[in-house]
């Protein structure tokens, strides 16, 4: 679910800068201090292996602020959690969040 949730999120953004990000999370090239190289650091780490289910949201807001910062072209020293990646991505495309947001509304 994480994957189509940060997918959902920025697929209106520049292809060839998230195909970058996404190759570089894969084969580990990214240039180092890059939001995306701390992000594979911390995805292929012991620490990760400890997520459970019950951390997909946090997770994601970590996802969605690597990729913000590294569309942004930031060198960083640490990823940290944050919720600014995510309300960047929902700033931008109110109409789609709105769908996502719909997927999961529950009748009360």
């Amino acid at each position: 679910m994480l994957g189509w949730f940060c997918v959902l999120l920025i697929a209106d953004f520049p292809a060839p800068r998230t195909v970058w990000l996404w190759e570089r999370l894969l084969d580990g090239a990214a240039p180092e201090k890059t939001p995306a190289a701390l992000l594979r650091a911390f995805l292929f780490s012991d620490e990760a292996k400890l997520l459970s289910r019950g951390y997909d949201r946090g997770l994601a807001e970590l996802v969605l602020q690597a990729i913000h910062l590294q569309l942004k072209g930031k060198k960083i020293a640490k990823l940290e959690p944050s919720t600014e990646g995510m309300e960047a991505f929902r700033a931008l495309q109110p109409a789609r969040v709105k769908k996502i947001a719909a997927l999961f509304h529950l009748e009360k």
